[in-house]
């Protein structure tokens, strides 16, 4: 590794890497592309929105209800996703809620699934054949049409 020094870069495939093997290196890099003071400006939100789940679940045991820990903590994190990126606050049971709330599981799901394009170009008819690019492409346009009809309402 001294050979070639500690930020180098690999290629998987056709998908570059690039590796910083030093934590001395590490922290300038991440420094200069820190968002930490754009994250903190909107601490507001994540604490309002943290004391409203609270609440809910104070609500939910004081009537001794069960409480799905999982599908708050998802909602939560939608919630403060639509504040945040849209500046709106969709009520759980809203259409565009469940809209959005699908699209995302949607991305979520393809963020985490392994592409052999990714890493083999010439392999990309293993992706159209298991229907992974259908599925990608058909999540993308929706993800476009619920942001173009975002961007009409306001």
């Amino acid at each position: 590794m001294v050979k070639y020094g500690k930020i180098f870069s690999l290629k998987f495939g056709y998908t570059p890497i690039v590796v910083v093997s030093s934590a001395k290196l590490a922290k300038p890099v991440l420094k200069t592309q820190d968002l930490s003071k754009k994250i903190q400006s909107f601490s507001p939100i994540r604490e309002d929105e943290v004391s409203r789940m609270i609440k809910k679940i104070s609500q939910q045991a004081a009537s001794s209800q069960i409480t799905n820990l999982s599908r708050l903590m998802i909602s939560l994190t939608s919630t403060i996703i639509c504040r945040v990126a849209f500046g709106v606050r969709f009520d759980e049971e809203a259409h565009e809620r469940k809209s959005f709330d699908y699209l995302l599981a949607e991305a979520q799901a393809m963020m985490a699934t392994i592409f052999v394009s990714a890493f083999f170009l010439f392999l990309s008819w293993i992706d159209k054949l298991t229907g992974l690019t259908d599925r990608l492409e058909r999540n993308f346009k929706n993800l476009n049409e619920f942001y173009e009809e975002l961007i009409e309402q306001h």
